[in-house]
């Protein structure tokens, strides 16, 4: 296998005779022209186009150095950690996006999960059956002021936060997309497969959700790019 132009000596020794000399090091990168079969799907998910045609993309193969000597693959959008396999490498990497939706923030003195401004018919913050409207003392927090008509924000446990508006919270929508490439390389060509991975769960109540999870794997094939010139976005 060659490597990257900052190879001298010994290191483009060991690469011609990789990997007996344990692979790729520190400093060297290898340009890879690969051709993608049409994918197959598992999982939560159909399809029903097909194709013979092959798809074209290429990756970049190189060990950074410093502080770890761990491979990198550059698809041309995403960058993956690996690792050296009997039979090449490894790479996998994973995104998580998490949005939180729904939920509602309550005015509840007693915590009732009843908003006393409205749905409420008998607010009684401090639970000693009178009603706080009719109450003529009501100090939750112990700071000498009348925690309906007198005190700003009643702060009992000393967190800084009004203790009668409650967050009821959401319910949060997690994405996920699970990439991995097994990458075999023999002399200046490659092959190997390539595993997508998107899936959807929730967490809170989740009212009438449903995860799901899809799986699109493609083999592929390619050969080492001599001289190649890699494009660096400005």
């Amino acid at each position: 296998m060659r490597v990257g132009r900052s190879a001298l000596g010994l290191g483009f020794l060991c690469a011609l005779l990789a990997p007996a000399c344990g692979g790729i090091g520190a400093g060297d990168y290898a340009v890879y022209r690969i051709a993608s079969r049409d994918s197959a799907v598992s999982g939560d998910c159909t399809k029903e186009d097909s194709t013979t045609l092959l798809s074209p993309a290429s990756f970049v193969l190189y060990v950074a150095g410093g502080e770890s000597d761990t491979p990198l693959l550059d698809l041309g959008g995403s960058v993956l950690p690996g690792e050296e396999t009997d039979e090449g490498y490894s790479f996998s990497g994973k995104e998580v996006d998490k949005e939180t939706f729904g939920g509602q923030t309550l005015f509840d003195s007693d915590h009732d999960g009843l908003d006393d401004n409205g749905e409420d018919d008998f607010v009684d913050s401090d639970a000693d059956g009178i009603e706080d409207f009719e109450d003529d003392d009501i100090d939750v927090d112990g700071d000498g002021l009348h925690d309906l008509f007198e005190d700003e924000i009643v702060d009992a446990d000393g967190d800084g936060e009004d203790d009668r508006i409650v967050d009821l919270g959401g319910d949060t929508l997690i994405t996920s997309i699970t990439i991995s490439v097994a990458l075999t390389i023999d002399g200046q060509t490659v092959s190997g497969t390539t595993n997508i991975t998107s899936a959807t769960s929730c967490e809170g109540t989740c009212a009438g959700f449903d995860g799901s999870s899809c799986t699109g794997a493609s083999k592929f094939i390619g050969v080492e790019v001599e001289d190649a010139v890699i494009d660096v976005p400005n």
